[in-house]
């Protein structure tokens, strides 16, 4: 199985299970990008490390796919402006994740949470 083969398998799952997310889930230009350590969105490109995408379970895979599409749906590439990228990202990390564990996913241990 191919890296992308994984990520349309995870797409086709969050179809039936986010209906709203897996739909946004298909608008992105997908591209294999070696130099990002895992996944990222920019509101045209969804980008990809390969061995990342393999080493993931395909439940843990539908959530990340999922987290990085609400980032898109939460428009935060259209309002970073002059902001730090990094401290810009971990912010909007933790508000994504957020929302998905208050909507009733279960994100792994190590993702940007704080309830607070």
């Amino acid at each position: 199985m191919l890296p992308m083969d994984k990520i349309v398998q995870a797409r086709s799952a969050m179809m039936i299970d986010a209906p709203f997310f897996g739909a946004l889930s298909l608008k992105p230009d997908y591209k294999e990008d070696k130099t990002c350590k895992t996944m990222w969105v920019d509101g045209v490109s969804f980008g990809y490390n390969p061995d990342f995408v393999m080493s993931l379970p395909i439940d843990v895979l539908k959530l990340g796919v999922k987290h990085e599409s609400m980032h898109t749906a939460f428009g935060h590439h259209t309002r970073r402006n002059g902001r730090d990228p990094k401290m810009w990202n971990e912010a909007c990390d933790y508000v994504v994740n957020y929302a998905m564990v208050a909507s009733g996913d279960r994100i792994p241990e190590d993702w940007l949470y704080d309830p607070a």
